[in-house]
């Protein structure tokens, strides 16, 4: 449910009774003998209180609120009756502004509703729902259903996939796009929207294999890929592949995929690396088309390289005789495709590709240390990271970069602009960046040193009287709440954890909020180590893969004894470790963590790297799925997505999804999170922590519930 209304559906009876069982006073009830030798007795007050907050653990706020509607005088009772009252006073706050922007929004809905039925030549149905998305992005479960219901906008539908289907019939992929994306976004389990969606899917897929690229002007982008390398990415999957592979499914992708490469090559769209005649085109299809037919004759389902070559064979020769694209371009093409039906996760990274990859894994490269948006026609610089050579230089948040070393960034991709900006440590780049409030352009020269990326970020970057910054990692220092938020695992996030959380608890840290919103995840063993840190004894993971044989990661006594409460954040962009530490500290046996936030991304599953050999790539591959301490796995968002499911990922405990507006908001204010003279531009301005609070509805309500967790000594 949208928002954070929550309804208790027990009943008055049912209230009641819970009241006089927990005051220690329901007749006919059997009474604990307090005489008992041994047995102490908690005191009234202290099992309410405790049951109040078990209560609030769940998200049942008003259940909370009619358990302290006349609640004994109690010092711990009071601050849960002020707080569940806060979380009441929050909610219908945001639910009068929600009200307001989709009313806002669906009025102008209606009003192009009103212009599509006349057939106003100035209204097409992208018009229709490209509004309809501005007021369903803001609405809640209601609402949207009643959005979709309404008969115009049945209507658009229809004659959106009608278009869409005529375009990509006469090869204008653009325009079907435009349609169909919209048709799958409200009616996304429509079989025949899902069909053409797929060839689009191929089609984009296929641009951008074959899109020319600014930083790299060399044609043989895929010269290096070999056969033989293919052959080892095939033998991977045959021997450590966490289940048996379907090589039917695997070679009929293969097919489709080369089959929709002759449409997207006979369009000939602008910026491609290689171009085909048209006569070339037809031929190809034709061959493709009987391949594909003689396919579905075939029965043949467990995994079978010979047969999976056998078809790449085919398909090379038929290019050798029809398109003449390089062999390399259609080994990656037909490779890529025939892994994307395993899941998600299961790459080949090819030569060209190395470099970045490694990048990503490792959170170390050599560059100047910022981060960067497109804006426009420009690249704006969004934060520096302390420490950096960006971080000591001249350079400020909000800078517009329109040149690197002199070549303009206006047609420049993020990726093609960080490729340019980071390179070889020692060497220097030179950014020509100019400010919203000037006109003035300046250089700034910056040498490349390597740069770290730091995995642990506090509530905001407080100014140390120098351009670098430093994180406070309290939310609240007079309450002693901690907050820390983690944006990747790597083999560096633990120790940051560790020496942060040492500052924190040496200065009495009293609770914690753990962000892992956005976290996608990363090393295996950051996660569980990360885990044990809270945790002392018990299991906190298992694994298994195509051989059965079960890894499994204990927890281990710590010589700090981290007691305090701690809450974690959760969306749907966390993933892989950040679901891992979520669900083991989450975890009804362990209950170290109360999750608060929106559904997880629902990945489940374990890859590994290794090396194809020299030159030849890398490869990653999804070798096993992991086990909570529950002895289930995290459901997994390929495996339900396929059945047309989408409960996939973690629950939260408390549940709070956000709308757009306040997406909107909580961005600007991350902002001003990582700008360390944010608070000295407007002195008058709430402080950014206040303002990241005010902005973000999960971490305020993660906060009330660590507040009440606090109360009773978590």
């Amino acid at each position: 449910m949208r928002g954070l209304h929550q309804t208790y559906t027990g009943g008055l009876v049912n209230l009641l009774v819970v009241w006089t069982v927990l005051a220690g006073g329901a007749v006919g009830l059997a009474q604990p003998d307090t005489k008992a030798e041994g047995i102490v007795q908690p005191p009234p007050n202290d099992v309410l209180a405790r049951a109040i907050v078990s209560t609030i653990e769940k998200g049942k706020w008003d259940q909370a609120h009619a358990m302290l509607k006349n609640p004994p005088d109690d010092q711990r009772l009071g601050e849960l009756k002020e707080i569940v009252a806060q979380y009441q006073a929050a909610d219908k706050r945001r639910s009068e502004k929600q009200q307001k922007v989709y009313d806002k929004q669906y009025d102008k809905l209606t009003k192009l509703f009103d212009l599509y039925e006349v057939s106003d030549p100035n209204t097409s149905e992208v018009d229709v729902f490209s509004q309809a998305y501005d007021a369903w992005i803001e609405g809640t479960d209601a609402q949207q259903q009643s959005l979709k219901k309404h008969t115009t906008f049945q209507k658009a539908l229809d004659a959106a996939y009608r278009k869409g289907t005529e375009t990509y019939q006469g090869g204008d992929f653009t325009k079907a796009a435009d349609h169909i994306r919209w048709v799958i976004w409200f009616e996304e389990n429509n079989d025949a929207y899902n069909a053409l969606d797929k060839k689009l899917e191929r089609v984009n897929t296929i641009t951008e294999f074959l899109k020319k690229d600014p930083c790299d002007e060399t044609i043989e982008r895929y010269a290096r890929v070999k056969t033989e390398t293919v052959a080892k990415v095939f033998a991977v999957l045959k021997a450590n592949y966490v289940k048996a592979p379907g090589s039917r499914l695997m070679a009929t992708a293969m097919v489709d995929q080369a089959a929709v490469l002759g449409d997207v090559l006979k369009s000939g769209p602008k910026g491609l690396l290689y171009t085909a005649d048209p006569n070339a085109c037809d031929a190809w299809t034709a061959d493709i088309a009987k391949l594909s037919e003689d396919l579905k004759k075939t029965s043949a389902e467990p995994f079978d390289m010979l047969g999976l070559f056998a078809i790449q064979d085919m398909i090379l020769v038929t290019n050798k005789q029809t398109l003449e694209l390089p062999e390399g371009v259609i080994l990656a093409l037909t490779t890529e495709s025939a892994l994307a039906v395993l899941d998600s996760y299961t790459k080949v990274i090819w030569p060209d590709g190395v470099r970045e990859f490694n990048k990503q894994i490792t959170g170390q490269f050599g560059g100047v240390g910022f981060r960067i948006s497109k804006d426009g026609d420009a690249i704006r610089v969004t934060s520096l990271i302390p420490g950096t050579p960006a971080a000591k230089s001249s350079l400020k948040p909000d800078a517009r970069i329109t040149a690197v070393d002199g070549e303009l960034t206006k047609d420049m991709s993020i990726t093609c602009a960080v490729r340019k900006i980071s390179g070889l440590i020692g060497t220097s780049v030179t950014l020509t960046v100019t400010y919203p409030d000037s006109d003035k352009m300046e250089l700034v020269t910056l040498t490349r040193a390597k740069i770290v990326l730091p995995t642990v970020e506090g509530s905001k970057q407080a100014s140390n009287g120098k351009t670098e910054g430093k994180w406070d990692y309290f939310l609240s220092a007079d309450e002693k709440i901690g907050y820390l938020h983690l944006s990747n695992f790597t083999k560096d996030t633990v120790s940051q954890v560790k020496g942060t959380l040492k500052k924190l608890e040496d200065a009495g840290l009293a609770g914690l909020i753990l962000d892992l919103r956005g976290n996608g995840g990363g090393l295996l063993t950051a996660a569980t180590e990360l885990a044990d840190m809270f945790i002392d004894k018990g299991v906190l993971l298992r694994s298994k893969g195509r051989s059965d044989r079960v890894s499994q990661w204990a927890a281990t006594p710590d010589t700090v004894k981290r007691t305090y409460p701690v809450v974690i954040l959760i969306n749907g962009g966390s993933a892989s470790a950040s679901e891992i530490v979520a669900g083991v500290l989450g975890h009804q046996g362990y209950k170290r963590a109360v999750l608060v936030g929106d559904r997880s991304y629902g990945k489940g599953s374990v890859q590994e790297v290794i090396d194809l050999g020299p030159d030849a790539g890398k490869m990653k591959f999804t070798s096993a799925y992991y086990y909570l301490p529950n002895g289930k796995t995290v459901p997994n968002r390929d495996l339900l997505s396929r059945e047309g499911r989408d409960d996939w990922g973690i629950v939260p405990d408390v549940s709070v999804p956000l709308y757009a507006f306040e997406s909107k908001q909580m961005r600007k204010v991350n902002q001003a999170r990582r700008d360390s003279e944010a608070e000295k531009k407007d002195e008058d301005k709430p402080s950014v922590t206040e303002q990241m609070i005010e902005a973000d509805p999960q971490l305020a309500t993660g906060l009330l519930v660590l507040k009440a967790r606090m109360a009773v000594g978590g």
